[in-house]
């Protein structure tokens, strides 16, 4: 029950600061996220994992992705098309449901005791390529610290690879960039 209360919490965090309509994918994240959906070795079926205002759904539709799909918890953006309410640690989906799947910049916006339940939950649904990043900075909004799950990269490192299936690719952008990304293929 106090799990559920923490997740609550957090959520209404969200639905607070996507009310600023310059919260979204910064164009930073954006430019170094997009070439691996480009590169992605699929183009069947799509999942976007915490997607946001939709950036990544919309490059995917751009891409001639079959079939698209993202999850949300903030209720205001679930009215955009293709996108549903799914917490990630139970995402309503089959095994292996998505050849592709991200989730960028999420993790580090979880209740810690999230984390591995997430990179399961992950792992389970995804068919061909997992595409994660996270996070490690203090971000604040409207007066909140929005990540409460930040940890240093090798530790996100030694979690992805725990917790996920297949050969995974660090790629490091350097000091300086806001976010590390994990490419896990299967």
């Amino acid at each position: 029950m106090e799990l559920d209360r923490e997740r609550m919490a957090e959520i209404g965090k969200y639905s607070k600061a996507y009310q600023a309509p310059d919260y979204k994918m910064g164009e930073r994240r954006r430019a170094a996220a997009m070439p691996l959906l480009h590169d992605a070795p699929s183009r069947r079926s799509y999942l976007d994992v915490g997607c946001g205002r939709g950036e990544m759904l919309d490059e995917a539709r751009g891409l001639g992705f079959e079939r698209i799909e993202g999850t949300e918890v903030v209720p205001d953006l679930l009215a955009r098309d293709l996108v549903r309410f799914a917490l990630a640690h139970k995402l309503p989906y089959t095994e292996q449901e998505f050849d592709i799947v991200t989730c960028m910049d999420v993790l580090e916006h979880l209740i810690p005791q999230d984390t591995v339940p997430v990179l399961k939950e992950l792992d389970r649904i995804t068919n061909v390529q997992l595409i994660v990043s996270a996070n490690n900075k203090q971000s604040r909004s409207m007066g909140m610290e929005l990540h409460v799950n930040k940890r240093p990269y090798h530790e996100w490192d030694q979690l992805i690879r725990g917790y996920t299936s297949g050969d995974v690719c660090w790629i490091s952008k350097g000091k300086g960039e806001l976010s590390e990304t994990w490419v896990i293929t299967k």
